[in-house]
């Protein structure tokens, strides 16, 4: 079964394929070098297949990241205390066998450029950077 791990986030708003550079520079200043393939692009949306350095593909993830300002719309039903009310992007991490370290790297770069909330069916928004292994 895959998991998912969603953040909605505060951005400015770049086309997804900056936004994701953007959390690639952020990595690689905390030390985490990552492979990217099998990019997917559609209006508003880019997905991408994502790797530690040192790992083979098998062991990717797929990155998606999706700007809409309207996003704080859908999600405030679901989230009563109102914190992703200013979220304008989605970033969403999803696969089966998932490289904690990766999940890791890829949250503490999201946190440090945009504010975010992050979100998992098991505890919602309850979760946080050290609930990940």
């Amino acid at each position: 079964m895959a998991y998912e791990l969603t953040f909605y986030c505060q951005t400015a708003l770049d086309e997804p394929e900056v936004t994701l550079a953007k959390l690639f520079r952020q990595m690689a200043k905390g030390g985490t070098r990552v492979q990217v393939f099998g990019r997917g692009f559609a209006e508003g949306t880019m997905n991408a297949g994502l790797h530690l350095e040192s790992d083979p593909p098998a062991k990717a993830i797929v990155v998606e990241i999706s700007n809409d300002p309207e996003i704080a719309t859908e999600v405030l039903a679901e989230d009563p205390t109102g914190r992703v009310k200013y979220a304008n992007t989605i970033v969403r991490l999803s696969g089966t066998g998932i490289n904690w370290v990766l999940v890791r790297a890829i949250w503490l770069a999201i946190e440090a450029l945009w504010p975010t909330v992050a979100y998992d069916e098991v505890d919602g928004f309850d979760i946080t950077v050290n609930m990940v292994s």
